[in-house]
């Protein structure tokens, strides 16, 4: 499965519930930067378009990290 394909279909997984946990489990900030959304927690940063994008890269990095 392509990388692209892959993120597409985990996308579609993570639900808003996942993603409210995720960020009071791991104290996540928000902020938006030229245009760009960038969620931060500790040394992690997601970044997207939207806060939800952003969000779910930053969940992908803190996963790749520890596994």
């Amino acid at each position: 499965m392509s990388d692209l394909h892959e993120a597409a279909t985990e996308h579609k997984r993570m639900t808003d519930v996942t993603l409210m946990n995720f960020m009071s489990n791991y104290v996540t900030s928000i902020v938006k930067k030229n245009g760009r959304w960038i969620a931060q927690s500790g040394a992690y940063i997601g970044m997207g378009v939207s806060i939800r994008k952003a969000l779910i890269d930053l969940h992908r990095r803190v996963k790749d990290e520890r596994t």
